[in-house]
């Protein structure tokens, strides 16, 4: 059975600290007028989220975990997709007819990722580095008073296709996955908010994914312990076939919710079917998120099952403080 540990509380007091010390070195500055549109100004940078926090593990241990995100939302994406060419045509944008006024027109955004999760040797670790592009799908109307077309925002459904190719590991490095993905992930777009898995809508997305397995060092031989066990049935120097399902929700707890605070509720699930060798494996994750301010959050994360590349088995609740750069 999880208790809560002396080190979770010590990262608890870690975060409120630097929340403390960020908040007292703020300027005030006064009330200013409300900006127009404020959603018509998309993020452009690519944000960098940097975790840092404590986990026990389903052999009772405690350890340091550490994450590195680099990606932008699906959200933002849609956004710089629309925005890029937003009265210009492509070739191969339909005219709009007496029957189809408003055609879908495709867009696409490209971007690098990457997501780095360690910690101690029971923990879950993932080292995934790649390029993605996702064609966007939106449909369109006319700008009033003109005679130009523009994306529709309200209660429309918009197709993403992700496209990617990259790599992915553990921190052992022992051997590494090369992957070609590609997927299909609806969005659906209302009251002129652009929402993803970020927002109150669910998001699911279906994937293929192809690649080659390729060993790295004779310890990739080794049978291993704990966390750093390779227990997918996929085999060193082979090829790699399978199907990813993608389910996640977030939604905010209607209380302790003010103006600097806001408490979320996010659940997900993530399955794979390995192809090549019949397997199924599966991953699920509750987190409780207190965001202290646009930039900091705490998370309290339930995990259990596995996940890509070892697949291997585990039970994992942690703490973390999150900064977002």
């Amino acid at each position: 059975m999880y208790i809560f540990r002396p080190s979770h509380i010590t990262a608890i007091f870690f975060a409120l600290v630097l929340h403390q010390g960020g908040v007292k070195a703020q300027t005030p500055t006064p009330p200013a007028t409300p900006a127009v549109a404020p959603e018509a100004a998309p993020e452009k940078s690519t944000p960098l989220y940097i975790s840092m926090g404590v986990a026990d593990t389903k052999n009772g241990d405690s350890t340091i975990i550490a994450r590195a995100l680099f990606k932008r939302s699906l959200a933002q994406l849609l956004q710089d997709a629309t925005k890029k060419h937003l009265f210009s045509k492509n070739f191969s944008d339909p005219d709009p007819t007496p029957e189809n006024p408003n055609p879908r027109w495709w867009r696409y955004a490209v971007t690098p990722e990457f997501d780095l999760k360690g910690g101690g040797d029971d923990s879950f670790s993932s080292i995934v580095l790649k390029l993605s592009g996702h064609i966007f799908g939106f449909a369109t109307e006319s700008i009033s008073g003109t005679e130009l077309l523009g994306p529709r925002t309200k209660n429309v459904w918009t197709h993403v296709i992700p496209i990617s190719l990259g790599v992915e590991t553990d921190q052992n490095a022992d051997s590494a996955n090369t992957i070609f993905e590609i997927g299909y992930a609806p969005l659906y777009q209302r009251d002129q908010h652009i929402r993803d898995s970020f927002g109150f809508n669910p998001f699911v997305a279906l994937y293929f994914q192809g690649g080659y397995k390729f060993k790295l060092s004779d310890d990739a031989e080794v049978t291993q312990t704990g966390g750093r066990a390779d227990q997918s049935k996929e085999k060193l120097d082979d090829e790699l076939l399978r199907i990813k399902l993608d389910i996640r929700y977030q939604t905010k707890i209607p209380v302790f919710n003010t103006e600097n605070n806001a408490l979320s509720l996010i659940a997900g699930a993530k399955a794979w079917y390995d192809i090549a060798n019949g397997e199924f494996y599966d991953h699920q994750e509750v987190t409780v998120r207190w965001a202290m301010t646009d930039t900091q959050t705490i998370d309290f994360t339930y995990e259990n099952g596995s996940g890509a590349p070892n697949f291997n088995q585990g039970q994992q609740i942690s703490t973390r403080l999150t900064v977002k750069f």
